[in-house]
């Protein structure tokens, strides 16, 4: 049996919020006998994907990747756009079964959509979903959807002002003229993080001009900001746009990212407009700790190994390959650096596509059957959470192979088990120790479908038993 765990302190919020977007086709006759339009059923052929967009923190960062567990991670992102991409965006429609391609979330960080006309030859559907916000980074998930019922998915934005652990955020200003020249050299720096020693630095040259994504100039006073990841705490791999595992490339429909870091540089002027490109090429520095595992070599990382460099193009939620780059060696005690040169701003990696296997060996599960248990998975450059949905035993799909990873479960916000692994494929064996106060109940939600046009127009739909910890 598949459940979800839902926390009590939030479970009628939540179901609220989705019952209201999850809004359907209806009609009145303009009379006081109104007139309701039934929606299909939902099947392979009508899948809701519904999630939540939360601000990155440290509390969010050691559970699943679900609704459940964003109910504990930071704070909701309200009117976060939600942009769909890839080759399936167009079976996307909104509550009303219209066409659309962009959602907005609700005062919850909620959004919810449907995929139409999904059939047997469509699957494994693959959407690339890009959020933004004004206040945060830009982020995104990439959501795997299969024949095996609805979707639910979560993304966490940065706040540079307040980022989680491991990530490190460093603003600076400059100005250009009206034609977008630099008047002085624009130095960008993140700041060194203070779990792993990393950092990284970009110097704009004076005479360089300033363009944004439709090649106008950006001129005026500046504002710069350059963010740092590591790739050693959970809390910042979780952030990493598109997610680490079945991530879509230029070159590849999907590919497992091991992480030597990566990086984040915006410019923009006093109206918002945001700088794209660079008249000349720049270089930057992307420093890596001593501590990354190579999964090439399988040793730590040494100067003289190769990176392969990538920056990722919101527009199309892809990772583009940029090359690769020498890590070198400047006797600083914790890290190692790359140098990278480039024409424009964006998300930056230091990421090395993974040897992964199509699925691990089952992971057995002992002491967790019937309890929906919460796995987060952290090894050198990677991380990735999932669900046991009660099952006694689990297997990852597109896992790295002979990377060194930590698993951790968690049960309702507690650490009930732990183990190491060498190698996530090979499959073993995670006792969890289940708390003896932990109190369960069954409880009924009550939904009903409301009608975009008519608030006052509404049908029930059968209600669905809820699992939850007291």
């Amino acid at each position: 049996m598949r459940f979800k765990e839902l926390w009590n302190s939030r479970v009628w919020g939540l179901g609220s919020a989705l019952a209201a977007l999850v809004v359907v086709g209806c009609s009145s006759n303009g009379s006081n006998n109104n007139t309701v339009v039934a929606p299909e059923a939902l099947t392979t052929e009508n899948i809701s994907v519904s999630g939540r967009i939360a601000v990155a923190s440290d509390a969010g960062s050691s559970g699943p990747s679900s609704l459940a567990r964003s109910l504990h991670a930071g704070a909701s992102v309200a009117n976060a756009r939600v942009t769909v991409k890839g080759d399936h965006a167009s079976k996307v429609v909104n509550g009303a079964g219209n066409a659309a391609t962009q959602f907005t979330t609700d005062e919850s960080g909620l959004v919810s959509f449907h995929l139409r006309n999904v059939v047997a030859a469509d699957f494994p559907v693959k959407l690339k979903l890009v959020v933004s916000h004004p206040s945060y980074e830009t982020s995104g998930t990439t959501v795997d959807v299969n024949d095996e019922g609805d979707i639910e998915f979560d993304v966490a934005l940065v706040d540079t002002s307040n980022p989680p652990t491991g990530v490190v955020a460093g603003t600076s200003s400059g100005s250009s003229d009206s034609t977008g020249v630099v008047q002085a050299d624009i130095s960008l720096a993140s700041g060194e993080d203070s779990e792993s020693g990393g950092s990284t630095a970009l110097t704009v040259p004076v005479g360089t001009t300033l363009t944004d994504a439709d090649g106008r100039p950006v001129g005026g006073t500046l504002s710069a900001t350059a963010v740092y990841y590591n790739n050693e705490d959970a809390a910042s791999l979780n952030t990493f746009p598109g997610g680490l595992t079945g991530v879509e490339t230029d070159t590849a429909d999907s590919v497992t990212f091991v992480s030597g870091s990566f990086a984040s540089f915006s410019i923009e002027n006093e109206d918002g407009d945001q700088v794209k490109n660079f008249s000349r090429e720049v270089i930057f520095q992307l420093r890596v700790p001593k501590t990354t595992v190579n999964p090439d070599t399988g040793v730590a990382v040494a100067a003289g190994d190769t990176l392969p460099i990538w920056s990722y193009d919101p527009d199309t939620g892809e990772w583009a390959s940029e090359g690769t780059g020498t890590v070198q060696d400047d006797s600083d005690p914790d890290t190692f650096y790359v140098e990278v040169p480039t024409t424009h701003l964006s998300y930056w990696n230091l990421d090395w596509p993974a040897n992964r296997c199509s699925l691990s060996e089952a992971w057995t599960i002992v002491g967790g059957e019937g309890y929906n248990i919460g796995l987060s998975i952290v090894g050198s450059g990677y991380s990735h959470p999932a669900f046991t949905h009660g099952d006694d035993s689990i297997q990852f799909y597109d896992a790295p192979q002979n990377i060194p990873v930590t698993m951790t479960a968690s049960l309702n916000g507690q650490t009930v088990g732990q183990t190491t692994s060498t190698d996530l494929c090979a499959g073993g064996t995670l006792p969890v120790d289940i708390p003896t106060n932990l109190t369960f109940s069954n409880v009924t939600v009550s939904v009903n479908q409301v009608c975009s046009e008519n608030a006052l127009v509404s049908t029930p739909v059968p209600s669905s038993s809820v699992y939850f910890v007291d």
